[in-house]
C-alpha cells in the first residue's frame, strides 16, 4: 500500500496512454483553459530567454559575426522548446520542477547544439556554450518568477482543478489534515465536502472545509458548484457508490479520483472499466506520455491515410471478386467492443455468406476455440474467396476507416464481437482501457494458434509495456507474419 489517501485518477472513457490534458471529455473548458495559458506562457519565458541568449552569443567576441543569424535562433528555439516537452517541463508543476528533467533536458540541447555546430558549422561551439549558459539561467529564473507570481497574485493554485471531496467524517478529517501538510503548490482547490454521515450529523468542519451537503444529493450538488472532478476518500464509500459516481463524471465531465485501495494492483495509475456492474480496475506502469501519444494518433491517422490511398485499387478488385463470387454485400459491419467497452461499427470486407451471423448458434458445438472466442479451423461459411482474403488479412483493409473514425489505432488489442465479449470474465476487461487495433501483440505471437488466455494476458502485457518502439515492433512483425501467411487474424 502507498502512503494514505494516494489519490489516483480513474479513467472514464479515454485510452489509458492519453493524458489528461489531450482528452477534453475528461477536463473542463476552464481548466483546459488555465493549462493551455500556463503552457504558452512557459514557453515564451523559454523562447525569450533562448533570443536573449543567442543576442548575447553573436555579440560577444568569442563567436564569428555571421552565426546565430534569426534562423539559427529559431532552430534552437524548437529544439529546446521540443526538448523541454519531451522531458515534460510543460506538464504540472510538480514535474516541471523536478531538476533532474531539467538537468537531462538542458544537457540534451547542449549535446544537441553542439553536434549540430559541429556536422554544419553553423554555430561556433564556445558561442554555443555561451548561449547555453546564459539561456538556462535565464529561463531558471523565469520560471521561478512566473510561479512566484501566480502564488501572489492567486491565493490558490490555477493549475489546480476544483474539487469536491466526498468520504466519512473520519476519513474527511484524515484526507484534510494531510493537504494541510502539503506545501502550497500541492494544495488542490477543494470547494467543499460531501459527507456518507446521515442527515442531522454536526459536521466538525476540520481544517475549514465547507460541509456542501449529503451523499444522496451529489447530483444536486455538482450541478451547483460544478467541480472539474471528484475525489472519493472513503473506503466504504468506494465500494458502495463507485459506479454511480463513475456515470455521474462521465455525464458531468468530470474526472473521478480514488484513495488508495487495498487491491492487487497498487501501481500510480488505476483505471476503471466502465459499464460494468462492478468496480475493476487496471494498473498503468507508468504515467502517460504526452508527446508519444500524440505521435502515435498522429502516424495512425497519417499511415490509415496513406494506406487507403495505395490501397485503392486492391479495394477495387477485392470488391469485384466479392460480388463475383457470392451473393451478398461486399463489406461486413458488426459491432465489437471496443474503448471502454463501448459498441462501434467494425468495418471488413465480406469472407463469409451473407446469412453468416444467422447461422452460428447452429454452430456453436462445433467451437474449436477455449475461451470466450468462437473459431471453426473449417468454418463452412467462409466462401473460397474469403478463405484467400483471411490468410492475407486483406478482409481487414476496411477497418482503415475506423483507424480514421477514432475508434480503433493500427496496434492494440484486437476487438471482439458482443457474442464473444458477453463470456469474459471480468479480470479480462482490462484490455478495454486502450484503443483496439488492427494487429496486436498477440498476433505477432502465434496469431490464431495463440489460446485465449494466452491473448488476454498478451493484451495486458502490451497495456502494461507500452511504447513506440513497441508499436514499430509489432507492426514489421505483423507484416512479416502476412507475407509468410501465418495463420489468420
Amino acid at each position: 500500500m502507498g502512503p494514505p489517501f494516494a489519490v489516483r485518477e480513474v479513467l472514464l472513457g479515454r485510452d489509458c496512454r492519453s493524458p489528461e490534458i489531450l482528452s477534453p471529455s475528461t477536463a473542463s473548458r476552464g481548466y483546459l483553459l488555465r493549462r493551455c495559458a500556463s503552457v504558452a506562457s512557459l514557453i515564451l519565458i523559454d523562447a525569450v530567454s533562448l533570443c536573449v541568449a543567442g543576442i548575447a552569443a553573436a555579440v560577444s567576441p568569442v563567436t564569428v559575426s555571421h552565426t546565430f543569424s534569426p534562423p539559427h535562433i529559431l532552430l534552437a528555439v524548437v529544439m529546446l522548446v521540443a526538448l523541454f516537452a519531451i522531458h515534460g517541463l510543460y506538464g504540472l508543476r510538480e514535474c516541471r520542477r523536478d531538476r533532474r528533467r531539467r538537468a537531462l533536458a538542458a544537457a540534451w540541447f547542449l549535446g544537441t547544439a553542439l553536434l549540430l555546430s559541429g556536422a554544419g558549422g553553423a554555430w561556433a561551439p564556445a558561442g554555443v556554450i555561451l548561449m547555453w549558459v546564459v539561456a538556462v539561467a535565464l529561463l531558471t529564473v523565469g520560471r521561478e518568477l512566473l510561479d512566484y507570481c501566480l502564488k501572489a497574485v492567486f491565493p490558490l493554485d490555477l493549475e489546480s482543478r476544483r474539487t469536491v471531496v466526498v468520504g466519512s467524517e473520519r476519513a474527511l478529517a484524515t484526507f484534510a489534515a494531510r493537504v494541510a501538510s502539503l506545501p502550497h503548490e500541492a494544495h488542490a482547490r477543494i470547494v467543499g465536502i460531501v459527507s456518507e454521515e446521515p442527515p442531522g450529523f454536526k459536521w466538525p468542519r476540520p481544517h475549514g472545509l465547507p460541509l456542501l451537503g449529503q451523499m444522496r444529493d451529489i447530483e444536486a450538488i455538482i450541478c451547483r458548484w460544478k467541480p472539474d472532478e471528484l475525489v472519493v476518500v472513503d473506503h466504504d464509500t468506494e465500494r458502495l457508490h463507485l459506479v454511480e459516481l463513475a456515470e455521474l463524471c462521465r455525464r458531468r465531465r468530470m474526472t473521478l479520483k480514488l484513495s488508495d485501495l487495498d487491491m492487487r494492483f497498487q501501481e500510480r495509475g488505476v483505471s476503471l472499466i466502465p459499464g460494468l456492474g462492478e468496480a475493476l480496475f487496471v494498473a498503468a506502469s507508468s504515467p502517460p506520455n504526452g508527446l508519444a501519444w500524440a505521435f502515435k494518433r498522429w502516424m495512425d491517422v497519417g499511415l490509415a491515410m496513406v494506406l487507403l490511398i495505395l490501397t485503392a485499387p486492391l479495394w477495387a478488385a477485392v470488391a469485384a471478386a466479392i460480388k463475383l463470387t457470392s451473393a451478398g454485400p461486399v463489406f461486413h459491419s458488426a459491432e465489437r467492443v471496443g474503448l471502454g467497452q463501448q459498441a462501434f461499427r467494425c468495418l471488413k470486407f465480406r469472407t463469409m455468406r451473407a446469412d453468416a451471423e444467422a447461422l452460428q448458434a447452429d454452430l456453436e458445438s462445433l467451437n474449436e476455440a477455449d475461451g470466450a472466442i468462437f473459431k471453426i479451423r473449417d468454418d463452412p461459411r467462409v466462401t473460397a474467396l474469403g478463405r484467400w482474403l483471411r490468410k492475407l488479412s486483406i478482409d481487414e483493409l476496411p477497418q482503415l476507416v475506423n483507424v480514421l473514425r477514432g475508434e480503433m489505432s493500427l496496434i492494440g488489442p484486437r476487438p471482439l464481437p458482443l457474442r464473444d465479449n458477453q463470456l469474459l470474465e471480468a479480470w479480462h476487461r482490462q484490455r478495454h482501457v486502450i484503443l483496439p487495433g488492427l494487429t496486436g501483440l498477440w498476433q505477432v505471437n502465434g496469431r490464431s494458434d495463440t489460446s485465449f488466455d494466452e491473448m488476454i494476458r498478451l493484451d495486458l502485457k502490451y497495456i502494461d509495456t507500452w511504447s513506440l518502439r513497441l508499436d514499430l515492433s509489432i507492426a514489421w512483425r505483423t507484416a512479416v507474419a502476412v507475407i509468410r501467411s501465418r495463420g489468420a487474424c
